[in-house]
């Protein structure tokens, strides 16, 4: 599950430069331990977050959780620089023949299509630049990120994931049922990602 951290400075360099200097001296580093998911991904995050046995990847914004045989591997070794991209949870999620499931969750939080934009060919990607404090070895430490934007912002075009979900859905690939009162949604994640690719290039890739 998708956590990040609801503290994250991702915007610092935006910020004055007086402003930036107290972040510097006094934002908490993150800690995959105790740093609160973001509370716009809903409570069931936080939730899963505290449930033992979960485990948390490294990414001090970008983190994921897992739970299960397969955890340690799914978020182990989280690159800092491009955390949507290879050797993410999500590209480990496709490589290990993994589904995605939304439960009451519109398709516009499919968050497995961040994969595909990382993937896809597109022409003169926006690029974020930003710094988060971590922990290492017991000191706080600021690294340096770098992360393509996402959604309709990596690229100068308007799109949403509600619309490639659409489209895959329509195309009769996965499965769409109720549980409970909630419309759900259980979806291939190597299969959606190769569509989010396939479907973005062929909009907005290079002619």
């Amino acid at each position: 599950m998708y956590i990040g951290w609801e503290n994250a400075p991702t915007d610092i360099f935006e910020l004055p430069a007086e402003v930036q200097a107290l972040f510097h001296a006094h934002c908490p580093p993150y800690d995959p331990r105790t740093a609160r998911a973001v509370r716009d991904h809903g409570v069931l995050v936080e939730c899963f977050r505290t449930w033992p046995g979960v485990l948390r990847s490294d990414h001090p914004d970008c983190s994921f959780g897992a739970w299960g045989a397969r955890a340690a591997w799914l978020v182990a070794d989280h690159p800092f620089d491009y955390g949507y991209g290879p050797g993410s949870p999500l590209h480990k999620l496709c490589e290990a023949g993994g589904a995605v499931l939304m439960l009451g969750a519109p398709l516009d939080t499919l968050t497995v299509l961040h994969y595909a934009e990382d993937r896809a060919r597109l022409p003169n990607k926006r690029v974020k630049r930003y710094r988060c404090p971590i922990l290492r070895d017991g000191t706080t430490v600021w690294v340096d990120l770098e992360e393509f934007e996402t959604g309709d912002t990596v690229i100068a075009a308007d799109y949403t994931f509600e619309t490639i979900g659409q489209d895959y859905v329509a195309s009769g690939k996965g499965r769409v049922g109720k549980v409970g009162a909630a419309t759900a949604y259980l979806l291939d994640a190597a299969d959606i990602a190769a569509f989010g690719i396939e479907w973005l290039e062929s909009r907005f890739g290079e002619r």
